[in-house]
């Protein structure tokens, strides 16, 4: 058991908590979330060293605490998010009808797309991680990284949630 995934392979062959699963929240973390209890157990980040622990945890028998507290004190955070895909995002930025004006992430550079229907949204093409809309902002004036913030809508993908 190395990765946040293999935690979650594990915990869910105890039911008694319903599915576990692993989501990011708009504050970059990924949290450990029990169906059963509906309520956060445990966070972790890739940017900050530590992980924080939620009361939930202490709602739970000591094997399931067990197992999430052996998973942090004995693998390698490095490798806790080798397989968690990132969040992506449409920047959105003005529409009419069925047509948007969006940007568009080309491997060069970034350029926005006068008109395009809305189910075009779903091509990889108009999709940016966290990071790539940072860069973006940094290479903006201040107008338009507002502009970027405001427009900027997190793509629903049912795939991300892990089993």
């Amino acid at each position: 058991m190395k990765t946040l995934n293999d935690l979650v392979k594990q915990l869910n062959n105890y039911k008694i908590y319903g599915e576990f699963y692993i989501d990011q929240l708009g504050d970059g973390r990924y949290y450990l979330f029990t169906e059963y209890l509906s309520s956060k157990v445990i966070s972790f980040s890739k940017n900050h060293p530590k992980w924080i622990i939620y009361p939930s945890l202490g709602d739970m028998n000591r094997v399931v605490q067990k197992n999430i507290m052996d998973f942090i004190y004995t693998t390698d955070k490095e490798h806790w998010f080798d397989d968690l895909p990132e969040k992506k995002y449409n920047i959105i930025i003005g529409a009419f009808s069925t047509y948007i004006t969006v940007y568009m992430n080309t491997k060069t550079n970034f350029k926005i797309v006068n008109v395009i229907e809305c189910e075009g949204l779903q091509d990889d093409k108009y999709q940016f991680t966290e990071e790539q809309i940072e860069k973006l902002k940094a290479v903006s004036t201040e107008t338009w990284a507002k502009i970027i913030d405001l427009g900027k809508v997190e793509v629903k993908d049912e795939k991300r949630r892990t089993n």
